[in-house]
């Protein structure tokens, strides 16, 4: 009688541990995918280990709730040398389920590649939902 007792309150503890380490689990992957995305880095490797570990492609910065993984990694690609690392990044991320946000701030997720001169990555951008032409606040 004593076993069950025991064996039941045990399910229902882990019942309730599991998920709490599950998203315990989920913020630190997330928190190594936007630490893989920023500029200094943009670590592919990151990346994929943040998504193997349970990341949430479309989660958004903890600091800028507007900002999402994609709007970071597209203001990390500042230059020609680091085009190669975001189109496989943001192909990674589209694979895993990555929404598009078009707009964050001020700024379109197009801003920073087109004035980079970022063709490919614009055009993977394009492919996937960016809007070249969405307006801002009636600009």
């Amino acid at each position: 009688m004593i076993k069950i007792h025991l064996k039941s309150h045990l399910i229902i503890l882990l019942l309730f541990v599991i998920p709490i380490s599950t998203y315990s689990s989920n913020i630190d992957a997330n928190k190594l995918l936007f630490d893989s995305v920023i500029s200094e880095k943009l670590d592919v490797e990151g990346v994929k280990k943040a998504l193997k570990e349970g990341a949430n492609p479309n989660s958004t910065y903890e600091k800028n709730k507007s900002l999402s993984v994609l709007s970071i990694l597209s203001l990390s690609c500042t230059g020609k040398e680091k085009e190669k690392k975001c189109i496989e990044i943001a192909k990674l991320l589209f694979q895993h389920g990555a929404k598009l946000q078009n707009i964050y701030g001020d700024r379109t997720i197009l801003y920073v590649p087109i004035a980079y001169g970022l063709y490919y990555f614009t055009e993977l951008l394009l492919n996937n939902g960016a809007n070249a032409t969405e307006e801002i606040d009636g600009e």
